[in-house]
């Protein structure tokens, strides 16, 4: 029974109000919330963090490494609306501008107020930048999705936190601390209950009793459950996987990075003669010199 409680209607000047805050809140969400956090942000979609949190556990799940032991972590924030201490959200506004000098507030928010999700995310970003801190640090190591890809630690959503980590004693102990601090501090409750652990397949026995001891949080052997994933494949490779003799069929030209398509001379693009570029040579007067796609390349993008 403590789950549950009685939903609190809002009168009409409670929702205009609470509508106003959160219309002049909107344009600066990108900024406040952490990159980690997909929900509640214009532009940001939460399916992307639901396909990352896929291919990280499926990184993990098909790690051979014997050396390295990893883990995906899913940390379960009981009540996570309604358990945040004022103090700490007061001190948290303050620190990006917002002023209560001409008012105290005292009451908490109401179930189904359109700010209660807002103001939560912000209070996450304090979880966020002080993983983020010690993984700067070198003090807690991520899960590298891909070879040449930054490290993720962890991935937010609403009421559950994902974290990945490698097993040593440094990243156990910073991430063990950082969920301690941002407990005492916003007196957040983890449900150690509805909180999972499960490791690489190759993860040596003390690795595991060092994790499990130090987060008193127990291993799952069914992770995929609460993926919505009944199979060991990456679901966003599998979807790759099944168009992929639809592209062999129909592939051209493997442009890659573009170091050895000359834009002048190499059919690079369907039904597009290479000499109808050469309408362009008032902007490219010396049509001989070859020019490779990579010199339009920018950051990864064309």
């Amino acid at each position: 029974m403590a789950d549950y409680m009685p939903i609190s209607l809002c009168n009409v000047i409670y929702k205009i109000a609470s509508k106003i805050l959160v219309n002049r809140l909107k344009p600066h969400m990108n900024s406040l919330i952490s990159p980690f956090q997909n929900g509640f942000v214009h532009d940001r979609g939460i399916q992307d963090n639901i396909i990352m949190v896929q291919e990280l556990t499926h990184t993990i799940r098909t790690s051979k490494s014997k050396k390295d032991g990893m883990a995906v972590v899913k940390i379960d924030m009981s009540n996570a609306f309604d358990r945040i201490k004022w103090d700490f959200l007061l001190k948290l506004l303050e620190t990006i501008g917002a002023y209560f000098r001409s008012f105290k507030p005292y009451c908490g928010l109401r179930q189904v107020d359109p700010l209660s999700p807002i103001l939560f995310a912000l209070c996450t970003k304090v979880l966020s930048s002080t993983l983020q801190q010690h993984q700067d640090r070198g003090n807690l190591e991520g899960v590298f999705i891909s070879r040449n890809r930054p490290q993720i630690s962890h991935l937010l959503f609403v009421g559950d936190i994902y974290f990945f980590l490698k097993l040593d004693s440094k990243s156990l102990s910073s991430f063990h601390d950082s969920l301690k601090s941002f407990h005492d501090d916003s007196c957040q409750i983890i449900d150690l209950r509805k909180s999972i652990i499960t490791f690489s397949p190759f993860t040596l026995i003390t690795k595991k009793s060092l994790a499990l001891s130090t987060l008193g949080i127990s291993e799952s052997h069914n992770f995929d459950s609460y993926l919505g994933d009944k199979h060991s494949a990456s679901s966003s490779w599998k979807s790759l996987h099944s168009g992929l003799e639809s592209i062999s069929n129909n592939m051209i030209h493997k442009v890659g990075m573009g170091y050895s398509i000359n834009i002048w001379e190499d059919y690079w693009i369907p039904g597009v003669n290479p000499d109808e570029f050469k309408t362009v040579s008032n902007y490219y007067p010396d049509t001989n010199h070859p020019i490779f796609i990579s010199e339009f390349l920018m950051e990864n993008i064309f």
